[in-house]
């Protein structure tokens, strides 16, 4: 995928790696250095770009204004959605599969009809926000307008507008629905008129 000197380049011009159903926004982007999975599905819509990541998925869909940062890697075999404005930090892991300790065996040598593998797709809603060096496990679903801090595990879905805050041994709390922050910021700058 290295191409010229320049750092990104429109999603269109890798067209031919991507599977031929694919849809590319002409205002897409893909940094150097990222790799996908050959023939992978994917789809990506206006004002969206994919850092210098690693695609090992078979569908991957980024709606408006969605972005990957650099060093993600987004492994299994299950889809992975992001919705509007939905931000992956530097980093992070996406696994739609993964081996589970329910079994005897844990690694890629061992037939899968000896291992437990749990998978399934990973759905980041709208205006939802994953932190640098996250790790989102397979099944999970990212509610809108939810905060995951760096350096989180999520192995379970977290709801709308919450916020996951690892340094604080996991602290939960709950956003501010935007009805009410609207409504703060209305009645502070009546304050100040």
């Amino acid at each position: 995928m290295e191409v010229g000197t320049s750092y990104s380049y429109p999603a269109y011009i890798f067209a031919g790696q991507f599977n031929p159903e694919s849809v590319l926004h002409k205002t897409a982007i893909i940094y150097r250095g990222a790799h996908f999975r050959p023939k992978i599905m994917l789809n990506m819509g206006k004002n969206t770009f994919l850092g210098s990541v690693i695609v090992l998925i078979p569908k991957l869909t980024m709606k408006d204004g969605s972005q990957i940062g650099a060093g993600t890697v987004l492994a299994g075999r299950d889809e992975i959605i992001l919705e509007d404005n939905v931000v992956i930090g530097y980093n992070c892991t996406l696994l739609t599969a993964s081996d589970t300790p329910k079994s005897l065996f844990m690694n890629d040598a061992t037939p899968e009809n000896k291992r437990a593998i749990r998978r399934g797709p990973i759905i980041c809603k709208k205006n939802s926000f994953i932190g640098s060096n996250s790790t989102i496990m397979p099944g999970v679903t990212i509610g809108k307008y939810a905060v995951v801090g760096s350096g989180a595990y999520i192995g379970k879905d977290v709801p709308d507008y919450t916020m996951i805050i690892p340094k604080q041994k996991f602290t939960v709390k709950f956003r501010k629905q935007i009805e009410e922050v609207k409504r703060w910021k209305d009645s502070t700058n009546q304050k100040l008129k």
